[in-house]
Parts: structure tokens; sequence; C-alpha cells
């Protein structure tokens, strides 16, 4: 009897481990030991013209984070493209972890749109409304 699990993705996911990201793409079929096995947390990105944003952000429910805060992840780029370069920013203080590599003006754009969803964001963080619920309810600054 085999020791692994083989998993088909259904959705794009992020995978990150200590040292590295993966990125899965729809289709792919990966392998997990079951001794390791551990629940994928959902992460929903949200393109330019979703937010208003000049970049991608991503907004998820608290999962495994250790985090007291809700946080939302911060592409550090303006491709329209997903990219594992992101930086979390708490929505309570606005903390920034990593280095922020755009414009200050687009950190004040993003504090901006954690404001007028902030209440929101922190429903999903909670598991208290799904992604449907939030993609219909998200305001775009």
């Amino acid at each position: 009897m085999s020791k692994f699990k083989k998993i088909i993705i259904q959705k794009e996911v992020e995978i990150v481990t200590n040292d590295e990201n993966y990125i899965l793409e729809i289709g792919d079929i990966i392998q997990i030991n079951n001794k390791r096995t551990r629940r994928f947390c959902e992460m929903s990105d949200y393109r330019q013209d979703e937010t208003g944003l000049p970049m991608i952000v991503f907004v998820s429910p608290r999962g495994f984070a250790k985090e007291p805060n809700p946080r939302i992840k911060v592409q550090q780029d303006y491709s329209e493209k997903w990219t594992s370069n992101t930086v979390n920013v708490d929505i309570e203080t606005f903390e920034i972890a990593g280095t922020w590599k755009l414009k200050t003006k687009d950190f004040d754009l993003v504090k901006k749109w954690i404001e007028l969803n902030k209440e929101l964001i922190q429903f999903y963080w909670d598991n208290k409304i799904n992604t449907e619920m939030f993609n219909f309810q998200k305001k775009n600054i």
C-alpha cells in the first residue's frame, strides 16, 4: 500500500515551504505523505480591475496564520499576472512584513482600500463569510 496520497489540483494555489514557494495550476498532480498531510487554506487574488489598486492583492481566511490581526498580501510589482513577490500588510496597524518596493503613494492607496473593506476582510479572516460573499460586497477605490 502506498504511503502517499495523490491530489489533483482544481484551483490555482500557492504552497509555501520553509525555503520555496510553489505555484500549482489546475490539473497538476501532487503527492502528499500521509503523515504530513495538512489542510490547505483558500486565498483569493484580486487584480487591478477588481480593486482599483495598481497591483494585485490577496485576501484569505486565517487558516494556520499565527498573526493575531488579519492581513492581506500585496504584490510588489505592477504585473497583471500573479507572482510570489509579495509582502503582508496588517489591516489594523498597517505594519508591513517584508520590504515595500512600490511607490509610497501606492501604499496609501492600499491603506485606503483596506479601510473601505476592513470589516469584510475581518469577517473573511474569521471564516464568517465565504469568498463569494466577499467578492459580492468588497468595494473598489
